[in-house]
């Protein structure tokens, strides 16, 4: 759990560099172009991360060019690409799902390092089969993921329950705001900070 910030955070300063290089387009961290982007969703606080960042991991920067493609709808039971994730997800939430993959994500380069790889794993068990989900890369109803568009947006923030993830109940409530790091990428304004105190 406490390796999840920090493997988030080592992609997105990765990503900003990108952008700052061109690679990346803006639009996808433009606050006021994403509305253009993603249709509102009130009921759903992690939309950003999930149809933005994480098409961006792991449907884009892991997956070459010209291979890119949302994974089919499911059917009766679940899609023949049930846990193959370099498969564009969330398509739901794209108000032009297909204009959005040919005009912002296609022309990304693909990156063969394993930074980009989704962590979600199959694990076989006793001869049974177990899925192991790191990332979350799912659009499953059932998907646990929730990771606020606040934290990228909001440098105000709010109180978050953080004592799992720190393991100890004195993180229930910890002030969390847009990080410099995703404030950079996402183009929000920098946290207000406290001056520090000289002893």
């Amino acid at each position: 759990m406490r390796s999840i910030p920090i493997r988030l955070l080592t992609r997105l300063m990765f990503v900003w560099f990108l952008k700052e290089k061109q690679l990346v387009p803006e639009a996808l961290f433009d606050p006021k172009k994403l509305k253009k982007i993603l249709k509102p969703d009130a009921k759903e606080e992690s939309q950003y991360y999930k149809a933005i960042l994480q098409n961006l991991f792991f449907a884009t920067l892991n997956t070459e060019m010209g291979k890119r493609k949302y994974r089919a709808e499911p059917d009766k039971s679940q899609s023949r690409h049930y846990f193959i994730h370099n498969m564009f997800r969330y398509e739901q939430h794209f108000i032009d799902p297909k204009g959005t993959l040919k005009d912002l994500f296609d022309p990304i380069p693909f990156l063969n390092g394993g930074l980009f790889e989704c962590l979600d794993r199959e694990v076989e068990v006793k001869g049974k089969l177990n899925r192991i989900r790191i990332d979350g890369f799912s659009d499953s109803k059932k998907n646990e993921l929730h990771i606020p568009d606040k934290l990228f947006f909001d440098p105000d923030g709010e109180e978050y329950d953080f004592s799992e993830v720190y393991g100890t109940k004195k993180a229930r409530k910890e002030k969390c705001a847009a990080s410099s790091t995703s404030s950079a990428v996402t183009n929000s304004p920098l946290p207000r900070t406290r001056p520090l105190k000289k002893k």
